[in-house]
């Protein structure tokens, strides 16, 4: 079936409900005189599971659907942000990574990113009947993908079926259209090896760079350049479609956004795999990149969860990596997520007593 029947198991909780009150947990006054060593220990086991559950989770898309597939689902879902992770996983049900390269194969378009692009936009049901605007660029660019789009479907047997898309509140920068388009561009990068054995050769090249002593930064380059895309004559250059061209191309993915897809898809989704797989040894060097990466950039659940245990304003804050911010993640989702009127029976304050 198109949806599995417990879609929570798949898709971490994005739509976050109104923060509690921002007044100290009890957890505030048990952590405050805790020992440094055992409040980092604490948020590192905590950091440790909410990675556990994201592995368990692409363990199953593995087992179902193999790796491939799964870091496609997962970075395509990502690349909706809270908005549009759910439509994104659709799409990617929709025109799954086997088929689009048959069609790579069968169609040979001389332009592989721009045919994405066409399949992409036409199967998410987000192609236009006709351009938004008269500009010279755009016509041809909504005529290219319309008739890419009309090849594509016919053979592949594939219809523009409905799919909601949530543009509310979103950054012009970050519509579906863009990342969408790199990921058009991503998939050049990955082909036809696939994703998961340059990834593979990546993830052992950072590991072996932080045993020669580099920094975590440096180290995960490798990662980090084989996530990022090329300029697109179209998107690079426009935040909509139709919309003002830009003087200088704008970047599809940031490096913001490519250090989120590592801790949240690559490294779990491949942990996932190398257990499978029995590779133990590539399990430590993944494990040990995540411990080390460096923090992601700041939201606020993760600025109501320092306050909540007393890391706000800390001097110096223990909060410093990736890591140990997905603990306060964890804890969130977990404990923290809505004003609890037994939060001094909560099980969270139980543990942290018996630090």
């Amino acid at each position: 079936p198109l949806l599995p029947p417990d879609l929570s198991s798949w898709l971490d909780p994005v739509t976050p409900r109104p923060l509690p009150s921002p007044l100290p947990s009890p957890c505030y006054a048990a952590l405050r005189d805790l020992p440094a060593h055992k409040k980092a220990l604490f948020l590192d086991r905590m950091g440790d599971l909410r990675f556990a559950e994201k592995e368990d989770r692409f363990r199953q898309r593995i087992a179902e659907q193999g790796i491939e597939q799964a870091l496609y689902e997962g970075i395509m879902e990502a690349l909706g942000y809270k908005n549009n992770r759910f439509p994104c996983w659709i799409l990617a049900r929709r025109l799954p990574l086997r088929l689009l390269r048959q069609l790579e194969d069968t169609l040979l378009p001389p332009d592989p990113p721009l045919f994405r692009q066409a399949l992409f936009l036409g199967a998410g049901n987000l192609l236009p009947s006709s351009p938004p605007t008269p500009d010279r660029e755009t016509v041809h660019y909504v005529n290219q993908l319309r008739h890419h789009w009309e090849m594509g479907r016919q053979v592949g047997e594939m219809q523009a079926e409905p799919l909601t898309w949530d543009f509310t509140g979103m950054r012009p920068a970050n519509t579906p259209f863009r990342r969408l388009a790199a990921l058009s561009h991503l998939l050049s990068r990955f082909s036809p090896s696939g994703f998961a054995s340059p990834l593979v050769q990546a993830v052992t090249l950072s590991w072996q760079s932080l045993q020669q002593g580099k920094s975590p930064g440096r180290a995960l380059a490798p990662l980090h350049r084989l996530l990022q895309v090329d300029d697109d004559p179209y998107w690079s250059y426009r935040y909509t479609l139709g919309g003002k061209r830009l003087s200088r191309a704008s970047r599809l993915l940031g490096n913001e956004r490519i250090r989120t897809l590592l801790v949240d898809v690559v490294l779990p989704t491949l942990c996932a795999w190398a257990r499978s797989e029995q590779r133990s040894g590539l399990v430590a060097q993944i494990h040990h990149l995540y411990t080390c990466h460096p923090c992601l950039g700041d939201n606020a659940i993760l600025r109501h969860m320092r306050h909540q245990l007393g890391e706000e304003g800390s001097q110096p804050s223990l909060i410093t990596t990736a890591r140990r911010q997905q603990a306060l993640l964890h804890l969130y989702h977990h404990f923290c997520r809505e004003e609890n009127p037994h939060c001094p029976e909560c099980a969270l304050l139980t543990l942290v007593r018996s630090l």
